[in-house]
């Protein structure tokens, strides 16, 4: 979207196109771009559109790429980094609805932040409605050909040693609600290591039948030379 300077990248733009667009007789895409930007000189938000409506003579698909960027107070000095990669598809005969976002290089003041988002909506005879904010509960299986969203983590630390790390996940389907968090803690002097870490996953289903399940889990890991030494853990199922 928007290459700096196109007229020297054309050689590989259109590379790219024969790869992703192929030639195909009686098709034609129609793509749009747009690019807005809010903020006057510090330039705070940036939104990059591109919309590509393929015609076979009918729509057969939409599909949307986009990149949006936040910096505050400003882009050069930017206390606050955000910035979201896009893709959604829209598909007719039958409705088949996705869309995908991806945080990218995004930070906030000193910390890290990474995850993604995916929401499914089809019909047909596997129709499915998905809502998803950092993934799933680790027991739940997803409907088939639903993309996994990478957990939304915030790097406290900012270093491997010592390591401070927080996740957290959101969603809903047609039959279940479900979220939970997860924090983790490593630090190592010499060959002595040490993990801790406390987490909660929480499932609602109300269909094929109702079912609800809470898990809480906490503990303490001494590790020497990579090997475990010592752990003391527990774990609370209510169901």
């Amino acid at each position: 979207l928007f290459p700096p300077d196109p007229l020297s990248q054309a050689p590989h733009i259109f590379a790219i196109w024969r790869q992703t667009m192929p030639i195909s007789v009686g098709h034609t895409i129609v793509g749009p771009m747009v690019q807005l930007g809010w903020g006057g000189a510090a330039n705070l938000c940036t939104l990059e559109l591109a919309v590509l409506i393929e015609l076979d003579p009918n729509p057969v698909q939409i599909v949307l790429l986009g990149s949006l960027r936040f910096s505050a107070p400003s882009n050069d000095a930017g206390l606050v980094r955000m910035r979201a990669d896009v893709l959604g598809r829209l598909r007719f005969d039958p409705l088949d609805f996705l869309l995908q976002a991806e945080l990218e290089d995004s930070r906030l003041g000193t910390f890290t932040i990474s995850g993604g988002l995916v929401m499914v909506a089809r019909g047909g005879p596997d129709a499915a409605f998905v809502l998803s904010v950092g993934g799933f509960h680790p027991h739940f299986t997803p409907p088939a050909n639903v993309p996994a969203a990478a957990r939304i983590r915030v790097d406290i630390s900012g270093s491997d040693n010592p390591r401070l790390r927080l996740e957290a996940y959101l969603a809903i389907t047609s039959q279940t609600f479900q979220f939970g968090a997860r924090a983790e803690l490593h630090a190592a002097a010499g060959p002595l290591g040490l993990d801790g870490w406390l987490g909660l996953d929480v499932l609602i289903q109300w269909l094929p039948h109702f079912r609800f399940s809470a898990e809480i889990s906490a503990g303490l890991s001494l590790s020497y030379d990579g090997s475990p030494v010592l752990e003391v853990s527990i774990d609370v199922l209510l169901e």
